[in-house]
Parts: structure tokens; C-alpha cells; sequence
């Protein structure tokens, strides 16, 4: 082989000729795919703190004030103290904690918002919730599938009041938690005032011998394995022969217990249909049940009330009773027209006949327990001695239960002065409940612990890594110091997303690019550097492998034989050490230099550490090089067409790439 001897400042590389190169081709691609990792050892944490969260089980019930020392579970600087718990929807509750005589507000029920009263349940389902679960736990310990559940009796109400006859669809007074088809059965009990049907779920009763008192019935319910039977209380209320006319000066009637008074059909052809229904869609009983607690609405509709002529709406109303099953009295109210509510001797309490009824604690006389009833009436008359005329019609009376219960509020998570700590370093407090009026059941306190900590810093990519051009059967090595940084000098292990026909080995901090033998084409890829707890992922780069002949190259070698830099048969450069542009120059008698033909040097090459500077810029990818005067050129191919070439201001350019920190063999 021939060869070509260039002197540059004390020193010999040698000149290989070679084959021409193919031009790089430049594609933007994105890969989605996953990484595998190698498994480091975490050399250097920056020691710090760090906040942890944990939560301690209390569950104690409190029916007066009281104090009790909480005992810390998990130890620290405590930070901040929340609580969840139920308390009685009646009276107020705070709950404070001490820290060196001084007192932090916790909780403070008068202080929950709406927001804060997510969950209102009787303390017979909270009860039954929570044995149900005991006894799964006991039954079948680690086990996913539940037992069966018997039907249970979700209403709050067992009482019921009956005039002529009451349905009770039994779907919204049983539930059962397998959603189980349920079969009914009903029977009174020691005596015979009662006539039952039971239609599916739809249970009529009525009071067949027309008589006053209480009577006991039995209502079972059944899954086909377990049954539920509820004993209810019905009290007969019997139907007078006369109506009683209440006293209307303020709108309103307070009499003895009278329910379905009609007023007699005079025009017989005219029917009303009455449909009252719990209204449905609004925020009030948002179950539609009729059951509440004593701060709710239960919100009852006349709306769907059907007429088989065209009645006029200005000609209606509709008498509202409510009647208390404890105080056994009634208390009577109109909506609509003036002259309508005036046959019921009442005047109006609303303009519209139709306007829905609300019901709460204490308005009418309500009580724990009612039954608001309605009856829709036409009226037009009129009483004058020279045209008197009377159109007048009614519905049947209708009636539903009403129940009002003491409920139980579900707070959570809940903090006002204790949402942010600062010198509280013991290991037990004391916690202050003051009571009004109410219970409450602390079942949890949450509480965020600082703690001295080992911070990791994930390592970062600090620079992009350039497409790389490789000859056929050739390999590529890049140092990932010069692309991967740990602020905690972690030893890093490296992985990349296989994409075929390259191998990528690692060794240390050393990357090799094989490609396949004998393959030509192009590769994307990304390599990953993980510190055991973390992960950083590099660019999409480009591997290009080619047909090409590396026979051709310009080694910058010293007397040892030792690879410093290299010029490539493509166009490529690659230097030991790093790269450094646009600095000034100072060499020594161990340096490869090259000077311009004014003797001013513009590139040394540091011996032995492979360091390559350059007087002013390095530019890459050059699709064409042009030298100007008095520039050296580094390289060419074969038919003449310059791959490297340094300008006589010290500007280096290049075919193809600059890859420095590389590993030369």
C-alpha cells in the first residue's frame, strides 16, 4: 500500500488513500418502546428530609368532653394532624391538640361545609355495616368472596298510619346487598282488622272493619337462603262520618287525626286522577324515599295529576295534609286558587295548585314520623242570587310516609389550625373533646412525619447524542459521560431499545455500536442510564450503516502508538479527549500541531491526553467543502472530493461529524 508521510510539528501521521463514501441521509423518527436496565450501586445521596404520611386507628366513641393522650405510632417531626369521624347531626363538637400549653384547633363542627358533609347514614345502618363486615372477616379470613347477605329493613320507618287502604311498595323498604330477587310474604298478627294483598312487590292494606287502634304485622322477606322478617306498627285511623271544618285565620288547620276527608263529588262526570309522588331530579331526599334527617326536605309533587276534560288551572287547588303519628294530629294547608282552598275554609299558602310540597322537621306540626296526604279539587261556582252556578270535583285523598330521623354526619381528613405544624416533636399529645350537645365517634387521626431522608437526584441527559455513521462490519464506541450527568456521581448502568440488527455493549461508561454482519441501512435507537432508583432517557438518534470501505483513514497517533484522534473514510472526526473551539493556542514539544503557511498554528492535538483545539470554529455537516486560499486540507477521497479541511483563520469543517471522549482502538 502506498503510503503518504505529512509532517505536522515534530510529529508523523500517516495518510491512507480510500473509497468514496455514500451522503448522509437525514430522517426524523420517534420511537415508543421500552428499555432494560443493568442493576448499579448507588455511590453518593445527598442526606435531607422528606415528609411521610400515616394515619393511626382510634376509633373511640365520646358522649361527654373528654381528654385522651394519642400515642404516636410512627415518630418524627409531626407536621400536620387531620381527622375523620362521625358526629351526631344536633349540638356542635371541637377537638383540639395541646403542644407546650399551647391549644391547636383540630375540628370544629359548626365549621363543615357542604363539601366537608359528604356522607349523612343512621346509626342502625352504620351498626349493621360494620358487623356485617366482622363477621366476612371471621367467616372468611383473606378470602375475596362474601358470604351471602340476608335482606335487611333500610327504612327508618316501622309505623304507618291507615285511613281506608295503604301501599307499601316493599322494594323501597328491604334491601339486599347481593342485589338477590326477593320474595315477600305478610300476615297480621293475633287478630283479624285487616285486609292484606301482596302483588309482587306491592303490599296493600286496608282497614276492613273501618275501627281505631294499633295492630302488629309481620313482613318477611326472603333470597331463597336467608329471610328477614320486620314487625310493623299500623295504626287504623277510622273515617268519620262528618268532616270537621278547621279553623282557617292564618292559613293553616291543627285538628284531631281525619284522614282522606274528601269533599263530596257534585258534578259526577268530571274525574281527577290524582298522582302524588316524592318529586324526583332535585337536591333534596335525593332517595326519593320520603326519609330524611332532621335538618332535610323531603319534597313531595302533585304534578302528574291526569283530568278528563280541560280544566281550568285557575280553578284549582290542592289541600295538603300533614299528619304526626306521634302527636296523632293533622295540620292542613292549601296551594292554588282563593276560591278553591275556600271550600276547605283555608286560605292560600301558594298561588300555583301544582307548586311541590316541602316537608321538614317541625313545619305543619311534622314530626319523627307523618303522612302527608293531598287531594286536588276543582271548584268554579259562583253564589250570587241571580246566576248561581257550581262546578265542582276532587280527586281521591292520596297519602305517603314522611320520616325524619337524628343523623349522622361522616366528616374527613379535616384540619383548621393543624394543617400546617411547626415544633411539635414529641411522641404523644393530648386531645381535648369539647361536647354540646352531640356524640361524636373519632375513628381516625392522619398525621404527616418529617423525617431526615437520602434524596436521590435522577440522572439527567445533558446532551443530545448526533447520528452516527458506521462502515459495514465496523463498530462505533461514544463515551455517555459527555451525554448523561449524576448530581450524585452514582455509578450509572446503561441499557438501549433494541430495534435490531445492532448490538449495543456496555462497558463502564463506554458505549460499542455493533452493527449486524454484513447489514446496511439505517437504525433508530436510545440509550438509557439508570442509578438503581431512576431513569433518564436520551434522544432518538440514528445509527447509518454503509457500504462503504474504511481502508482510507487519517490516524493522529503518538510515539506509543496511541490512537489520539481520527479522521474516517466518510467524513467523520474522532477525538480521544474533548473538542475545544474558539480558544488560544498554547502548545508544547508532546503536541501535534498544524499551522497556516503564515507559521500562526490553528489545531493542536494534546499528547497524551487526545484533547483536540482548534484556533476558531468547528462546523459539521457539510454537504459540500469548499476550501478557501491557504487552507489545509485533512482529507479526501479518491476522486478529489474534500471530506476535512481546516481554513487559514483556524475554522475547522467537516463532511460529516465530530464525536469526542471517544474510546480509539
Amino acid at each position: 500500500m502506498r503510503k503518504r508521510i505529512l509532517l505536522i510539528w515534530r510529529k508523523e501521521a500517516e495518510l491512507r488513500p480510500f473509497i468514496g463514501v455514500l451522503a448522509l441521509l437525514v430522517i426524523f423518527f420517534t420511537v415508543l418502546a421500552g428499555a432494560y436496565f443493568l442493576g448499579p450501586v448507588i455511590t453518593g445521596l445527598i442526606v435531607g428530609t422528606e415528609q411521610f404520611s400515616y394515619s393511626d386507628k382510634i376509633n373511640m366513641e365520646f358522649n361527654e368532653s373528654s381528654e385522651f393522650e394519642w400515642s404516636l405510632e410512627n415518630r418524627g417531626r409531626l407536621k400536620a394532624i387531620k381527622l375523620s369521624g362521625i358526629i351526631e347531626n344536633q349540638g356542635s363538637a371541637r377537638i383540639y391538640v395541646v403542644n407546650k400549653n399551647s391549644s391547636y384547633l383540630i375540628f370544629d363542627s359548626n365549621k363543615l361545609s357542604d363539601k366537608e358533609i359528604l356522607d349523612k347514614i343512621t346509626g342502625y345502618a352504620a351498626a349493621e355495616n360494620e358487623e356485617d363486615a366482622e363477621a366476612n372477616e371471621s367467616n372468611n379470613p383473606g378470602k375475596g368472596k362474601e358470604p351471602n347477605h340476608p335482606p335487611v329493613w333500610n327504612s327508618a320507618t316501622d309505623t304507618f298510619a291507615i285511613n281506608e287502604t295503604l301501599i307499601l311498595d316493599l322494594n323501597d323498604y328491604f334491601e339486599d346487598k347481593d342485589g338477590d330477587t326477593l320474595a315477600f310474604s305478610a300476615s297480621e298478627l293475633n287478630t283479624d282488622d285487616l285486609e292484606i294483598s301482596l302483588e309482587g312487590l306491592i303490599l296493600m292494606i286496608s282497614n276492613k272493619n273501618n275501627i281505631e287502634g294499633d295492630r302488629t304485622m309481620h313482613i318477611t322477606a326472603s333470597d331463597n337462603e336467608t329471610s328477614k322478617k320486620k314487625g310493623v306498627t299500623l295504626i287504623l285511623v277510622k273515617i268519620a262520618n262528618e268532616t270537621a271544618i278547621p279553623d282557617a285565620t292564618n292559613g293553616t288547620s291543627n285538628t284531631t287525626a281525619i284522614l282522606n276527608e274528601t269533599t263530596d263529588n257534585i258534578t259526577a262526570e268530571k274525574a281527577i286522577d290524582i298522582n302524588l309522588e316524592y318529586e324526583v331530579g332535585t337536591n333534596y331526599d335525593v332517595d326519593d324515599n320520603g326519609i330524611e334527617t332532621t335538618t332535610g326536605i323531603v319534597d313531595l309533587t302533585v304534578k302528574g295529576a291526569r283530568f278528563n276534560w280541560d280544566a281550568d288551572e285557575k280553578n284549582l287547588c290542592t289541600r295538603w295534609e300533614t299528619y304526626s303519628v306521634e302527636n296523632e294530629e293533622s295540620t292542613f294547608v292549601c296551594y292554588g286558587s282563593q276560591d278553591c282552598c275556600a271550600l276547605s275554609d283555608l286560605k292560600p299558602a301558594r298561588e300555583n295548585w301544582d307548586e311541590t310540597f316541602h316537608s321538614y322537621y317541625g313545619l305543619y306540626g311534622a314530626t319523627e314520623n307523618n303522612i302527608v296526604g293531598a287531594q286536588v279539587i276543582y271548584a268554579d261556582y259562583n253564589l250570587s242570587l241571580e246566576k248561581p252556578y257550581a262546578e265542582i270535583a276532587n280527586s281521591a285523598f292520596a297519602n305517603l310516609s314522611v320520616s325524619f330521623y337524628m343523623g349522622l354526619i361522616a366528616f374527613n381528613d379535616i384540619c383548621i389550625d393543624t394543617c400546617a405544624l411547626f415544633g411539635f416533636n414529641g411522641t404523644s399529645y393530648k386531645l381535648i373533646i369539647e361536647l354540646n350537645d352531640t356524640k361524636l365517634s373519632l375513628n381516625e387521626i392522619a398525621y404527616v412525619i418529617e423525617k431526615e431522608a437520602l434524596i436521590n437526584n435522577e440522572p439527567e441527559l445533558i446532551k443530545n447524542i448526533s447520528n452516527i455513521t458506521i462502515a459495514k462490519n465496523h463498530d462505533y464506541a461514544i463515551n455517555l459521560t459527555e451525554y448523561f450527568y449524576d448530581e450524585n456521581n452514582d455509578n450509572l448502568s446503561y441499557g438501549y431499545f433494541d430495534a435490531g440488527n445492532i448490538t449495543i455493549k456496555f462497558e463502564g461508561d463506554l458505549a460499542h455500536i455493533i452493527p449486524g454482519e454484513n447489514f446496511t441501512g439505517n437504525i433508530f435507537t436510545f440509550i438509557t442510564a439508570n442509578d438503581s432508583l431512576e431513569t433518564a432517557a436520551s434522544n432518538v438518534f440514528k445509527v447509518e450503516v454503509l457500504d462503504a470501505d474504511f481502508s482510507a483513514t487519517l490516524e493522529i497517533r503518538n510515539l506509543e502508538d496511541d490512537k489520539l484522534a481520527m479522521f474516517d473514510g466518510l467524513g467523520n472526526l474522532r477525538v480521544k479527549g474533548t473538542f475545544i473551539q474558539n480558544t488560544t493556542l498554547q502548545r508544547d514539544n508532546n503536541d501535534f500541531a498544524i499551522e497556516s503557511s503564515n507559521g500562526s498554528v490553528n489545531m493542536i492535538v494534546k499528547n497524551p491526553e487526545g484533547d483536540m483545539l482548534i484556533k476558531e470554529f468547528l462546523n459539521e455537516n457539510q454537504s459540500l467543502l469548499e476550501p478557501t486560499p491557504d487552507s489545509f486540507v485533512v482529507m479526501h477521497d479518491k476522486t478529489g472530493e474534500i471530506l476535512a479541511y481546516l481554513n487559514s483563520t483556524g475554522s475547522l469543517f467537516l463532511r460529516l461529524s465530530l464525536m469526542q471522549n471517544v474510546l480509539l482502538e
